[in-house]
């Protein structure tokens, strides 16, 4: 799905004229300088253990995952 800038505001609900910092669980990067920070979506969508497959949003806690995983005797190798 390629959306351009203005698209992504109008359903972001902010204005694409300004300036706005896409924010996952901030674990890593902080926003860098004083604009709009929008959250990305955050929580597990789906998970088919059998299929060793899961789709969450990138504002998702890696320990969020890791637990949901471990329930069923698996892991994400991802740094924590």
């Amino acid at each position: 799905m390629d959306l351009t800038v203005h698209e992504i505001s109008e359903r972001l609900g902010v204005s694409h004229h300004e300036p706005i910092w896409l924010a996952g669980n901030g674990t890593r990067i902080r926003c860098p300088a004083p604009m709009e920070i929008v959250q990305a979506p955050r929580g597990i969508r789906s998970f088919v253990a059998d299929e060793m497959t899961v789709t969450c949003g990138a504002g998702t806690p890696i320990d969020e995952l890791s637990y949901a995983l471990s329930e069923r005797g698996q892991f994400v190798n991802l740094p924590q």
